[in-house]
């Protein structure tokens, strides 16, 4: 997978089919886009982009009498997921107020029309981008018109008769619901970060313990609580 650190550094040699949005979890409503972005790709000259934003908007926009967003995916388990389900480019937009504040007719025409060549979008049924989050499916169809690029939006996906969202996976965390929110993100929930020293008292009781220091202060971590974990070390499980 190709990762474009810095889109205002960047112009694309091939045409692209593209998807954009936080992606946050990376769950299955997430994977039905990737999903169709590769069937939109294949047999055909197109690579299959996604585009993200690091960090998560919230965090950048967020008002302060309101608590900061927690993250389900940091940019490096974001990275690794979209590798393994085969992404062919992913593009990591660094999120600021001046993007913030991008009309959604700008940053369609400078970035993913001339830096991307974009000649296939694929949103999901609720995207919204943009100045105002005015950047939605009607605006986005009507620029296709336009522009010359095709649109296709996709249903929601439902499991369990729910719609799967990042912010029902994370109210389902912070309850202790791990196996239903790993249901909806089509994995186990993971947690990564450096093992650092701590007290030693599981040791000392007999069941020694690994002290994590996630890479984001913002990954959130689920209800405190006794949790069955597979422990990934040097390779091994």
């Amino acid at each position: 997978m190709q990762i474009i650190w810095n889109i205002n550094d960047y112009e694309s040699e091939d045409e692209n089919v593209v998807s954009l949005g936080t992606f946050d979890g990376v769950h299955l409503g997430h994977q039905s886009i990737l999903s169709e972005l590769k069937e939109k790709t294949a047999n055909r000259n197109l690579t299959a982009t996604m585009i993200t934003f690091e960090p998560h908007p919230q965090l950048v926009v967020n008002k302060e009498e309101r608590p900061s967003v927690q993250i389900l995916t940091t940019i490096e388990e974001k990275i690794q997921i979209f590798a393994s389900l085969g992404l062919d480019r992913l593009v990591i937009a660094h999120f600021t107020l001046a993007l913030a504040g991008m009309s959604p007719e700008r940053f369609v025409d400078e970035i993913l029309i001339r830096r991307l060549h974009m000649k296939k979008m694929i949103i999901g049924y609720d995207h919204a981008f943009g100045h105002s989050r005015s950047g939605n499916q009607n605006l986005l169809l009507k620029l296709g018109r336009e522009r010359g690029f095709e649109v296709t939006v996709l249903k929601p996906v439902v499991k369990n008769s729910i719609t799967i969202s990042s912010t029902k996976i994370r109210t389902l965390l912070l309850t202790g619901a791990v196996k239903a929110a790993a249901d909806l993100l089509g994995r186990f929930y993971a947690i990564s970060g450096q093992v650092i020293p701590g007290d030693a008292r599981g040791r000392r009781l007999g069941y020694p313990t690994l002290n994590i220091r996630t890479y984001s202060q913002y990954k959130l971590i689920p209800k405190a609580g006794i949790y069955a974990t597979l422990t990934g070390v040097e390779g091994k499980t």
